[in-house]
Formats: structure tokens, C-alpha cells, sequence
């Protein structure tokens, strides 16, 4: 049973409707025979279950989650959120809070029972007016930005045979990315050391220098060079486009804001997020680049990115930026373009496609 109006519920647990049913019965048999011992059996039980009511109360009056730590995370994997929660009373501790994660408000029934949730804690003690920092596993969620969470709050305390509970709303900034495409990234990470493998025996032009005495004249750039003294003449400089290079990750925002259906949305975002997973896996720098001047660099800020982009039905607002993100200027000369069926590699002039299957 809840009761909106003062944020409390209490239910009975099992060993509690067990003793309260005996003790119904043993009042029932009191009264028939008159036996006096009886009378003082039922009201010693009675007394519990008020004792039981009162001591639960206090508990629930002095005991609120406060805080919950910031969080980012792939969509349906599992997480870990510290909480802050705080006894203020000055002089009652409160044991046994049981304490509920959960994104939508649940139902309570009369005989209690632990409510479906995201992820759960105990909390076996906490002194007066004591914060405690505790963990909670959280199931994982989907993509998306999670500003706050459900809490309840549940105690037995002291005797067992009632749950008290309340509920509540904690503040968190909790970030989910799209989840990594398993199947998708092997043939990924195929696609890559193949393109990796084959850039390492490629040569760009990288600079000059001077001509030195022990230099062959193979790389002699003579339009340089050319009717000038030795002292003057310069080497040309090549280097892999392996070499202290990123990838730009290039994604037109104008092409995700077309995709017809919301499975296509979210599986592209997928796609995008499998991809950042691969180019992590071989410790290759990148940059996310979804035009409107929205560039992202560095691993957890792509996938902050990722799990702030809007909903497919709100998808005209665009994309934007973590919170206190600070740009990175980083120099690419490499560009992966994306769409639905494959990947296309591309340095200037030339580009290549790879064929990498659908999501």
C-alpha cells in the first residue's frame, strides 16, 4: 500500500503475515476462551508490528540518496554508479536500506516484494548524521542522456515482518552511448589492418631538407635544385600516412537526418559507434566530424557525442557537444566516410571502398 501524499508505503513481508495471521487467530481463540495468558500473547504481537511501524519510520524520515555519480556507458551493458546517501538524525542509526534504481515509477503490492529494477544496493548501516558513499550495478540502459533516476528505498528494520519504503528522484548525469555491433567489428577490424597494412608500404610527400654528402641523388628534388650549388640543394622528405596520423570519421549530420525509419537511425549510430571501437582497438587517433562545426576528439568524448544525439523523432535539433568539452586540434590526412552498406577509405587523390555489411 503507498500513499501519495506523505511518500510512504508499507507492506507486509512473508514471516510478517504469517505472525500477523497467528496472532489473529490466537486473538479469536482468546476471546472464545477467555484464557488470560492469551490476551497477553496478542498484545505483545500487536505491540511488535507498532513498535516495527515506528522505529521503520524513523528510519524512512532520516535516510535520502543524495547524490549519484556521472556515468557513460554502452547501450544494455552493465555499469557501476556510486551514490551518496545520508542519515540525518542526530541520534538514530539506521540499518537494513535497501535501495532501488530505476527509470520508471513501479507497482507496490500488499504482500511486499522487491520491485523490478535497474540495479540494487544494501546499505547495512549508517550512523547519525553520516554520509556514506555506496556502488550500485546498474543493468544498462538505452542510448541516450538520463538526467535523473527513480529511487525506493525499502527497510525491515527492526523485526522483519514490515516493509517501509518511500520513493524518490536523484539527480545524475548519465550518459549511453550506442552499444558496439559485435559481428560488425570483426569484419571491422579486417578492414583496417588491411588498409593499415597496405598505408605502411605507402609514401607521401612529407618536406625538404639539405642536401647532405652522404645523401644518394634518388630524392634530389632537381626543379628545386637545378643550376644551383650543391650547398643548395634539397631532399625530398616522404613518410607513411601511418606515421602520427589521425582519422577523420567524416558523418554529414544531413545524411543521418534522412534516414527513413528510427531501426535505420539507431542501427547507423551503432555503426558509428563499432567503428570508434575499432580505431580504439589499434590505437589510432581520430576525429568525429559531423559538420556544423561539431568536431570530436578523444574516445569518451565521441561516445559522450554519440549518446547525446537526439532521438530519431527530434533528430532536426542536431547534434551537440559534451558538457565542458574542450576541442583538440589534430591533423588528418586520412578520411573514413561512412554509410549504410560500407566503408570508404579515402586519402587524397585517390579512394578506396570496402565493402563491410550492413548493420
Amino acid at each position: 500500500m503507498y500513499y501519495p501524499k506523505v511518500n510512504r508505503g508499507i507492506s507486509f513481508t512473508k514471516p510478517g503475515m504469517y505472525s500477523f495471521c497467528l496472532i489473529l487467530l490466537i486473538g479469536l481463540i482468546a476471546v472464545s476462551s477467555g484464557i488470560n495468558a492469551l490476551y497477553v500473547f496478542l498484545s505483545s504481537g500487536l505491540g511488535g508490528f507498532i513498535v516495527s511501524g515506528l522505529l521503520s519510520e524513523l528510519a524512512m524520515k532520516s535516510c535520502t540518496i543524495e547524490t549519484a555519480s556521472a556515468a557513460l556507458a554502452d547501450a544494455n551493458t552493465a555499469f557501476e554508479l556510486s551514490f551518496t546517501i545520508k542519515n540525518h538524525s542526530s541520534w538514530f542509526s539506521v540499518f537494513q536500506m535497501q535501495n532501488f534504481f530505476m527509470h520508471d515509477t513501479p507497482r507496490f503490492s500488499l504482500i511486499a516484494r522487491p520491485p523490478e529494477s535497474l540495479g540494487q544496493a544494501l546499505v547495512i548501516s549508517i550512523a547519525p548524521t553520516v554520509s556514506q558513499q555506496s556502488k550500485v550495478t546498474i543493468q544498462g540502459l538505452p542510448r541516450g542522456e538520463y538526467g535523473s533516476l527513480k529511487t525506493v528505498q525499502i527497510t525491515t528494520f527492526p523485526f522483519g515482518i514490515l516493509a517501509k519504503f518511500k520513493l524518490g528522484t536523484v539527480s545524475s548525469s548519465i550518459l549511453i552511448a550506442p552499444r558496439v555491433d559485435e559481428s560488425l567489428l570483426s569484419k571491422l577490424h579486417g578492414v583496417l589492418k588491411q588498409r593499415l597494412l597496405q598505408s605502411a608500404n605507402e609514401l607521401d610527400f612529407y618536406c625538404h631538407r639539405p642536401f647532405a654528402g652522404s645523401d644518394g641523388r634518388r630524392h634530389i628534388d632537381w626543379k628545386k635544385s637545378a643550376n644551383k650549388p650543391t650547398s643548395q640543394w634539397v631532399i625530398r622528405q616522404f613518410r607513411s600516412p601511418n606515421t602520427n596520423s589521425a582519422v577523420r570519421l567524416d558523418i554529414p549530420w544531413s545524411y543521418l537526418r534522412e534516414l527513413g525509419t528510427e531501426q535505420e537511425y539507431e542501427d547507423f549510430l551503432v555503426r558509428i559507434r563499432t567503428t570508434i571501437q575499432v580505431l580504439d582497438d589499434h590505437q589510432k587517433s581520430y576525429l568525429l566530424d559531423f559538420g556544423r562545426n561539431i568536431e570530436v576528439t578523444g574516445s569518451d568524448s565521441c561516445r559522450a557525442t554519440l549518446a547525446l544525439i537526439p532521438t530519431f523523432a527530434e533528430r532536426d535539433r542536431g547534434p551537440r557537444l559534451p558538457l565542458g568539452y574542450k576541442p583538440k586540434k589534430i591533423s588528418t590526412n586520412m578520411t573514413l566516410h561512412l554509410n549504410e552498406s560500407e566503408i570508404i577509405w579515402q586519402k587524397a587523390p585517390a579512394s578506396t571502398n570496402f565493402s563491410a555489411g550492413s548493420v
